[in-house]
């Protein structure tokens, strides 16, 4: 993923023609830490469980949420439980 600058993600989400878009920028979510943290760690599973609960928290703001991405976050709990 090339590396933009703050004001250069400010004008990207800005953009009309970006507001309809899923947007998670790695560089300024204050998860990213915790997801490279884990992948670094060699804990994939882990890292997309962040990212998938990231994304489900701005459920509010999204038209919509991919019933593909939310099986996919359910299986990832359910193997981490067990």
């Amino acid at each position: 993923m090339p590396h933009h600058s703050e004001a250069q993600g400010l004008a990207y989400r800005q953009n009309p023609l970006h507001r309809d878009k899923l947007s998670f920028d790695l560089a300024y979510n204050p998860r990213s830490a915790d997801i490279r943290r884990q992948v670094n760690e060699g804990q994939l599973d882990q890292g997309v469980l962040i990212y998938l609960d990231t994304i489900r928290e701005q459920r509010t703001s999204l038209k919509l949420l991919h019933p593909w991405m939310l099986g996919a976050r359910e299986e990832l709990l359910a193997a981490a439980q067990g």
